[in-house]
């Protein structure tokens, strides 16, 4: 249709966006439970985050009693102090030898 320079009304190109929309692989637009939990065992390790003394019973327990308790976290003092760029990226913040590579050259 771009190539032909078709004209397109608001609501056929908002049909198209949500088709191609429908195409994306979920992997690309849902955060996994492992990479959330990398993600915040970094959070973790910056000291940006502690677990409070709140726990609650959480559903897995229905099923199997063993399972841990729901922990309840907050940010800490460093986590708030840090800033935009910091969190942008914590993983270079933690591992700042790594994150010189993945950045353009000056």
């Amino acid at each position: 249709m771009v190539v032909k320079h078709a004209d397109v009304t608001e609501a056929e190109a908002e049909k198209i966006y949500q088709r191609e929309l429908k195409r994306v692989s979920r992997k690309f637009t849902h955060m996994r439970y492992h990479s959330f939990l990398m993600y915040f065992g970094v959070l973790k390790r910056l000291g940006w985050v502690e677990s409070t003394d709140r726990t609650e019973a959480s559903t897995i327990q229905e099923n199997y009693p063993s399972a841990p308790e729901r922990t309840y976290y907050r940010l800490t003092k460093t986590g708030v102090k840090a800033g935009d760029e910091l969190w942008s990226n914590p993983l270079f913040t933690l591992y700042p030898e790594i994150g010189a590579s993945h950045r353009p050259l000056p």
